[in-house]
């Protein structure tokens, strides 16, 4: 007897997951002068970036500021074409006419903002830090990992070549904090290049017009010293 052995071979063609080119670009939680909404209101906002080149609809996708709950907040039917960008106003108002408005606003304080797809699952994270006002945070080219302070935000747009800007690092004030049996010479010093030392003895913090420090001065009494790099 003759067997005939017939096999079948299945292809099973998987596009590839649209999480992988779906990014949080940019995001500014200090908005105070910047972009308005719909409403006239210098609201939050989050910028998404489709770094792809399929067209990602967002329908069953969601934003949240809580990692404990992936599902905050659900966008709207939208879909963002190959490089393009989605604004998204993080302003409690929780409706979509012109722009899309997440059912809540950003802490100034900084947070963690993520995205998560129709399962639930985080597909992309921005650890959104404090800013200063009308300043944002993202990704320094459209997309890549490496992040950045951004000067002039760039909402709706790209982040390429937008100017940015770094903090100075921490002065170190000498000798550190101590009980001296003496008068002591109080030293402020930086290894930071074109910054300006400010200090003050009451514990407040230095600011713009604080004391500028040029030389180690003597301190005879109990003293609580504060410095920036500016």
């Amino acid at each position: 007897m003759k067997i005939t052995a017939r096999i079948f071979v299945l292809l099973l063609l998987l596009p590839c997951p649209a999480f992988a080119q779906l990014f949080l670009n940019e995001a500014s939680s200090r908005n105070d002068s910047g972009i308005q909404d719909e409403f006239g209101n210098h609201s939050d906002w989050i910028e998404l970036y489709n770094a792809g080149n399929q067209p990602v609809n967002l329908s069953g996708w969601f934003l949240s500021d809580d990692l404990s709950e992936p599902k905050k907040w659900a966008f709207p039917p939208f879909t963002v074409p190959p490089g393009g960008f989605l604004l998204v106003f993080a302003s409690e108002e929780n409706t979509f006419i012109q722009y899309p408005h997440t059912n809540f606003k950003l802490s100034q304080y900084g947070e963690i903002i993520g995205l998560s797809n129709p399962q639930g699952l985080w597909t992309d994270q921005l650890a959104l830090p404090s800013l200063d006002q009308d300043r944002s945070y993202g990704r320094l080219t459209d997309g890549d990992g490496a992040l950045a302070y951004f000067e002039v935000p760039s909402p709706n747009a790209s982040n390429n070549g937008s100017p940015t800007y770094a903090f100075a690092a921490p002065p170190e004030i000498l000798p550190g904090g101590h009980f001296f049996d003496q008068t002591i010479d109080l030293d402020i010093t930086t290894n930071q290049q074109g910054c300006l030392l400010r200090y003050t003895l009451d514990g407040s913090l230095p600011n713009d017009t604080s004391a500028v420090f040029y030389q180690p001065f003597p301190l005879g009494s109990t003293t609580t010293v504060r410095a920036r790099a500016l």
